[in-house]
């Protein structure tokens, strides 16, 4: 059973937290950063986890894109979804507005790695939104990062 790993990272610890799925899991994985390649072929996998960084509420537009135009190929595929979400509880509410109700229902896992401020890695428009936001309630919580669950991912997928 060959699984794909298709994520965006844009500052890496979305990057980081799929190399450690692959590095601790003793599945066979292959991996692409859908930012770096964009020729994917599903039809070499039955097992596809699908995940991203959250910016603003919204996934990568690339991997929004991708879901879009694969949709029909992926729903017959064994499916999983993660996000990195700093905030624990806006993360179903995240799934919602970025993967279709189909999707998510189809999938066997739904997992939350949490999230890393790199704010010496963000571009300019990232550090103004992120200054901006670290001035509100929301943005005064603590930045969860949930490396332990990358194992989990691939345990919960196989045993579903």
């Amino acid at each position: 059973m060959k699984t794909l790993i298709i994520y965006a990272s844009t500052y890496g610890y979305t990057e980081e937290m799929v190399n450690k799925m692959v590095v601790e899991s003793n599945h066979n994985f292959d991996s692409i950063n859908i930012l770096k390649n964009k020729n994917i072929d599903l039809s070499k996998y039955e097992n596809i986890v699908i995940g991203s960084c959250i910016y603003v509420g919204q996934i990568n537009k690339e991997l929004k894109k991708f879901m879009m135009i694969y949709h029909d190929a992926l729903i017959k595929k064994n499916i999983g979804l993660f996000l990195a979400c700093a905030f624990e509880d806006q993360f179903n509410t995240h799934l919602t507005n970025n993967f279709s109700q189909d999707i998510i229902d189809h999938s066997k896992i739904l997992v939350n790695l949490g999230g890393k401020l790199q704010k010496e890695k963000l571009n300019f428009a990232h550090k103004v939104l992120v200054n901006m936001i670290e001035k509100t309630k929301e943005g005064k919580k603590p930045v969860k990062t949930f490396e332990n669950r990358t194992l989990d991912i691939v345990n919960q997928f196989y045993r579903a």
